[in-house]
């Protein structure tokens, strides 16, 4: 709407405090695509390292936490040396929050 009241693109990166390539990847999508143009595209952020779809990968790490439950570094290199994975403590954390085994 700035835009068609005349302000250039220098004038809109200094007032939204973004580069100039920005309010015209900004404008691109606003005449291609409208208001749609703006909304968060599906598949964005990280993929997840450990694929919950996997039932024996998720059974093998239900069973290795069976096992060894308050010690999750001990899960991780089992885990690493059986399936030749490079999972971490943190990517196991992250793993268990999601679905909640």
């Amino acid at each position: 709407m700035l835009s068609d009241r005349g302000y250039d693109i220098i004038s809109l990166s200094n007032l939204y405090q973004v580069r100039p390539h920005t309010i015209r990847a900004w404008m691109n999508k606003w005449l291609s695509d409208g208001i749609n143009g703006f909304c968060i595209a599906i598949g964005r952020g990280r993929k997840a390292d450990i694929d919950s779809s996997n039932t024996t990968l998720v059974d093998a790490i239900k069973s290795s936490i069976a096992l060894n439950a308050q010690n999750l570094n001990t899960v991780c290199q089992e885990l690493n040396q059986s399936k030749r994975m490079n999972l971490t403590k943190g990517k196991l954390i992250r793993f268990l929050k999601k679905v909640r085994l």
